[in-house]
């Protein structure tokens, strides 16, 4: 473990950020060890929905989140969304949303367009680096999702700064 944490380097450590790390433990194939550090992300939400709220109610809730977060996660931001599953494992979708490479899509061709379609949306909101306004409040929006119980949908929206620090390790 302690030659894990030495590979995850940060170009400004402090030890605020050293303590806020989250640790994912997660095993694969009954074998291996995937093990995810990240840093503390912030201005997180949680919606529990009821079904009627629609696609519509869950695009209504991402702006939300990011204009209420405003400057203050430090934007550009990157958004990390989660949908479906319980409490619980909503949270953990976003954060694995966060996670996931900018440059990468969900792999189901509606939830892709989705992405595009809230990346630009936000943009749209003119928060832009920093909060002094611009078309770049976030370089990044990805979706996870799994399936859920009928009478519900959570949905959580996970937002961190740029440098969205984070390092996986399979041991």
């Amino acid at each position: 473990m302690l030659s894990l944490l030495q590979n995850f380097h940060f170009l400004s450590v402090c030890m605020i950020v050293f303590l806020s790390l989250s640790i994912i433990f997660q095993t694969i194939a009954g074998v291996m060890i995937h093990v995810l550090l990240q840093e503390s992300e912030n201005m997180s939400m949680i919606r529990m929905f009821k079904p009627s709220a629609g696609l519509q109610g869950i695009k209504d809730f991402i702006l939300e989140v990011v204009e209420t977060a405003g400057p203050n996660p430090c934007p550009p931001m990157v958004v990390g969304v989660g949908i479906g599953g319980t409490f619980d494992k909503c949270a953990l979708l976003a954060k694995k949303a966060l996670m996931r490479p900018l440059d990468s899509h969900n792999p189901d061709p509606f939830y892709a367009e989705l992405e595009d379609e809230m990346l630009e949306k936000v943009n749209k909101l003119g928060i832009g680096p920093q909060g002094f306004g611009g078309k770049t409040t976030a370089i990044g929006l990805n979706i996870e999702t799994m399936p859920t119980h009928i009478a519900g949908m959570p949905c959580a929206v996970n937002i961190n700064c740029h440098v969205t620090r984070h390092k996986t390790e399979v041991i």
